[in-house]
């Protein structure tokens, strides 16, 4: 599959890439404005921040893709597993 035909075949998944990553970052910016999110940790704040490109690919994209919610359970699972980990 050449370049052409991936970016094809993911934007009718997630959607237009200026569009997605527009909102990815709005929701990024409006997360780091508070308070506990330097506490977080880069972990956590990792995983916070491929949720909310999973967030902006099911508004911007096709929103019935079970991949997107896939990938949003699986960032919040590493991060449960770690918290008990921790303990």
């Amino acid at each position: 599959m050449t370049a052409e035909e991936t970016i094809k075949d993911r934007q009718s998944h997630h959607g237009d890439f200026g569009d997605v990553s527009a909102l990815a970052q709005r929701l990024k910016c409006v997360m780091a404005d508070f308070p506990n999110w330097i506490v977080q940790g880069a972990r956590k704040r990792e995983a916070l921040e491929s949720i909310a490109t999973k967030i902006a690919r099911i508004l911007c994209g096709d929103h019935s893709d079970p991949d997107h919610w896939h990938d949003i359970e699986g960032y919040a699972h590493l991060i449960s597993d770690y918290l008990k980990e921790s303990k």
